[in-house]
């Protein structure tokens, strides 16, 4: 929703996901985007897929950062960082519907 939060040991970055308590506005949890964590596609032709992180490419100044997906075990694919929502470690933490 666009608000800022504060984290004192600054180790929140740009891709990474926070769960909050709500009223209160606190962090609970810190999901980076990494290698091994679960995400939500957000964009592109695999939008609402749920994937595993392979690996992440790093941008450079002409090029977004690319991030390597894996659904199944032999179905991989790779996409752009900001089609990316990391919900999870092993496993999503929240559950995630789609609708059909």
């Amino acid at each position: 929703d666009g608000r800022t939060l504060t984290d004192k040991n600054n180790k929140i970055k740009p891709g990474d996901t926070v769960k909050i308590s709500v009223p209160k506005q606190e962090i609970q949890e810190h999901l980076t985007l990494a290698k091994g964590n679960t995400v939500l596609v957000t964009g592109g032709k695999r939008a609402a897929s749920i994937a595993t992180i392979e690996s992440i490419v790093e941008g450079t100044i002409s090029r977004k950062r690319l991030v390597n997906l894996r659904v199944e075990k032999e179905d991989t694919f790779q996409t752009v960082d900001t089609n990316v929502f990391v919900v999870g470690k092993d496993k999503p933490i929240v559950e995630v519907t789609l609708n059909e």
